[in-house]
């Protein structure tokens, strides 16, 4: 039966909205517990101290892994998609956009070559393909097609939150939802026609990712950019666009280059090799704390950085 509620003017009133099909915990406690026995992470992200917060790697979770432009958190970010994509337990989607494929597979082939104990090749290197680099390319594409190709897409247009959204809903629901990586984050586009500002606009984005993470029950990183005021900071604050990116994410990390000064750390970006450390400053489910990197610039890989 109906209920209303009278309005001021003794008239009949709006009606009452149904009841909610409330469910008391031990009705629902098998269910829960069923879900956390499968939730596990989806593999290492390839930097042990960064698994060991983590619990493993990453979670099914929105992680945000910030840095000012340049630092090289777009290297970072491919870097744990291609060994995820390599050794984890899900497929990845690279959501690029800023560069085109080629220029995504260019940074890949390189780190690739490298780890082969190549000479260094650059992307821009790897992109000329002169005759001369060809051997150290083609082994390099080599291992990608056998060990990274069948597990990674690269989707190298700008996409809205919703059309994401969609890809992820056509995966097979059979198996494990794939990875998101998300590059980046303040120059995904709005729906045709959106007249939101930028606040707005970064708040929706970040939630419409949050819904992606958690309907599908996979890992989202997103790469986002700091304000400028808060360049040599790493305070959640500095995070650009909108409060809802920290808010909304379980894990935020922020890489920077080394340095007690300005000087000092524009001296270390200029290196070949450059102490970086990535910063987890918030970890929802655990540790948060300092992992010491190497960012070999030309090889466009980083390594662990041995404290001493």
């Amino acid at each position: 039966m109906e209920t209303s509620y009278p309005d001021e003017s003794g008239g009949r009133g709006i009606e009452a909205p149904p009841a909610f099909p409330l469910a008391w915990n031990d009705e629902t406690l098998d269910g829960i517990l069923g879900e956390m026995a499968a939730t596990k992470p989806c593999g290492s992200t390839g930097i042990v101290p960064l698994d060991e917060m983590l619990g493993g790697g990453l979670w099914p979770d929105v992680h945000v892994l910030a840095a000012e432009p340049g630092a090289g958190k777009t290297t970072l970010a491919l870097q744990v998609a291609d060994w995820t994509a390599r050794h984890g337990s899900r497929k990845v989607v690279f959501a690029s956009m800023e560069m085109s494929a080629a220029q995504v597979l260019a940074k890949s082939i390189s780190r690739l070559a490298s780890e082969q104990g190549r000479e260094p090749l650059t992307a821009r290197r790897v992109m000329r393909m002169r005759p001369e680099d060809m051997d150290a390319i083609g082994r390099a594409v080599g291992a990608y097609r056998a060990e990274i190709a069948p597990n990674i897409a690269t989707v190298d247009r700008k996409m809205t939150v919703g059309e994401l959204a969609e890809l992820m809903d056509a995966m097979p629901a059979t198996e494990p939802k794939p990875v998101l990586v998300v590059d980046y984050l303040q120059i995904m586009p709005a729906p045709e026609g959106d007249q939101k500002t930028d606040y707005q606009h970064h708040t929706s984005n970040m939630r419409g990712l949050c819904e992606i993470a958690k309907r599908n029950r996979t890992p989202v990183l997103v790469v986002s950019s700091k304000n400028r005021s808060g360049r040599d900071g790493r305070s959640l604050g500095s995070l650009s666009g909108s409060s809802d990116i920290e808010y909304g994410a379980s894990v935020v990390m922020f890489l920077e280059v080394d340095g007690d000064s300005p000087s000092e750390r524009e001296q270390n970006a200029a290196l070949p090799k450059r102490p970086v450390t990535l910063h987890v400053r918030k970890n929802r489910f655990g540790a948060v704390g300092a992992v010491p990197l190497v960012f070999l610039a030309a090889e466009g890989r980083y390594i662990e950085r041995v404290r001493g």
